[in-house]
């Protein structure tokens, strides 16, 4: 029985190291505590001193635990793994929008309140004003807000 019991930890830790490097589901992590978890029973139930080899078996693994810990600090793996970048939505994504103050365009989609508008050959999104703005409707940029465009209808002459 001791020869199982010792058997079983060695394969329930070899599942255990398997589902770190496998993807999915956990099959190998939950069969590797299964193992580990009957050797523990096998070992306290039919091992003499069973109950001590146990105590020392967790002893060894805290030990291996926080050795492997350390090595992946020291590493800096986790960098790897974990993204460990934020998204910024206070800054800006195009720059400095007051360039296009007082520039006029024309609309490419209708703005209901939001659409296209072309200021010779660079398209950008812009808001109306609240009036609803026709497709091809030549426009004035009134403000910048943030990094929204607000533009009126031109009045046709």
């Amino acid at each position: 029985m001791a020869y199982l019991a010792v058997m079983l930890i060695i394969f329930g830790g070899a599942l255990l190291v398997a589902e770190i490097f496998t993807p999915g589901f956990g099959v190998f992590g939950i069969s590797g505590i299964l193992c580990i978890i009957a050797s523990a029973v096998l070992t306290v139930l039919y091992v003499p001193f069973g109950p001590f080899i146990l105590i020392g078996e967790f002893a060894v693994l805290a030990c291996l635990v926080m050795y492997f810990l350390d090595y992946v600090r020291r590493k800096q793996l986790f960098g790897k793994i974990i993204l460990d970048e934020t998204l910024n939505f206070d800054e800006k994504e195009i720059g400095d929008l007051s360039f296009f103050l007082e520039k006029e365009g024309t609309s490419k989609t209708p703005l209901k309140p939001v659409g296209n508008v072309d200021f010779n050959g660079v398209v950008l999104e812009a808001y109306s004003d609240g009036a609803f703005i026709y497709e091809n409707t030549k426009v004035k940029v009134v403000g910048v807000n943030g990094n929204k465009l607000i533009v009126k209808a031109m009045k046709v002459q």
